[in-house]
């Protein structure tokens, strides 16, 4: 707890500068949460995490803006703490700076349609973006000199079709981990409910993902379907050994889409995925998604029901509970063989925002 005081420490040494710090028009914003961890078969792991937002406007159409993230593990056997800090993001975003298109350049959140083809977390960019009624494009380079190391993306993105609402093309180079592809999403709306098409390639592998989700069906109910299935190598999930114990994990770079949801996604084989879902606002203060999500391999002997359920709880003004349940019932003797087996993991958190 001593550590995590000097978190809280720092947090009002900001809070009480802000005052003197409106000449230069900085907003400090931040979210601080007690997160417990119950994984099966397994100790409970709990810790605390604070989030910092800052942002200036030294100009009219210059932002400067950073996330600085705290996070602190407490180990309740050995009654000691490890903590970690990371600046999530920091750039400058400034708005017509070549005509009408705007430059942004520093460390940024970056994710393609449904991040099924990629998401960069703190990804290092310099960003070209236009944005003129119902057109936007952006276009995103890492600055590497060596072209090994090169990542670009583009996104393309154009509105009221009439066909269809929207129009998302989305691409990425990555010559490091030697991955280029594209995909594009239509999106129509109906009084019933919102469906959308994906479908794209990477690596020679295909992607396809079909969703729908309605309108409301009763008070304060939804549900929703979504299909998908993803050829082998299109996810970058794969086995390492990263804390050298020797055991394998599944590792994903760059990407968080209902295909990587599920280690099966690191399999080596062609994976299908049948998801259905309903969400429920119980009251104005609570409210419950549940989605239980059938994945199968191709080829393989390899199957994944994963059930996630969660219960979010207004308990204050910016202050929410929040517990989720997820489980999964891996099944296949070269699920086994890969190391993907079941699983389940209760998720305890306490928010604040302010």
């Amino acid at each position: 707890m001593k550590k995590l005081s000097i978190v809280l420490t720092i947090a009002l040494v900001v809070a009480l500068a802000v005052p003197a710090m409106a000449a230069s028009n900085l907003k400090v914003n931040g979210n601080f949460e007690v997160e417990s961890v119950k994984t099966k078969d397994a100790d409970t792991e709990s810790g605390g995490y604070l989030e910092l937002y800052l942002e200036a406007n030294p100009a009219e159409n210059v932002t400067f803006y950073s996330e600085v993230d705290f996070g602190y593990d407490f180990d309740q056997n050995n009654y000691s703490t490890t903590g970690t800090s990371e600046v999530y993001e920091a750039y400058i975003n400034v708005d017509d700076a070549f005509g009408p298109v705007d430059l942004k350049a520093g460390r940024m959140f970056e994710a393609a349609a449904d991040s099924m083809l990629y998401e960069f977390d703190s990804g290092e960019f310099a960003r070209l973006a236009y944005d003129n009624a119902n057109v936007s494009a952006k276009f995103g380079h890492n600055l590497d000199t060596d072209s090994q190391g090169k990542v670009i993306f583009a996104e393309g993105k154009v509105t009221g079709l009439g066909l269809v609402d929207a129009v998302t093309l989305n691409y990425v180079d990555a010559n490091a981990a030697d991955y280029d592809g594209y995909t594009v999403k239509a999106t129509k709306s109906h009084s019933f409910g919102t469906g959308s098409v994906l479908l794209g390639k990477a690596n020679d592998a295909q992607v396809v993902d079909v969703s729908f989700e309605t309108a409301q069906l009763l008070p304060g109910a939804t549900a929703s379907f979504e299909y998908a299935t993803a050829e082998a190598g299109f996810a970058r999930s794969e086995y390492k050994d990263t804390d050298g114990n020797g055991d394998n994990e599944v590792v994903t770079t760059n990407q968080d889409s209902v295909i990587t949801d599920s280690k099966l996604a690191a399999i080596g084989d062609d994976v299908t995925m049948i998801k259905p879902g309903v969400s429920f606002n119980v009251t104005d203060k609570l409210g419950v998604d549940l989605s239980y999500a059938m994945y199968e391999a191709d080829k393989l002997d390899a199957e994944d029901a994963y059930l996630d359920i969660v219960g979010s709880y207004d308990l204050a003004k910016d202050t929410y509970l929040e517990v989720e349940y997820e489980d999964h019932a891996v099944d296949g003797a070269d699920a086994s063989a890969n190391n993907v087996t079941d699983e389940t993991v209760i998720t305890t958190t306490l928010g604040v925002n302010f």
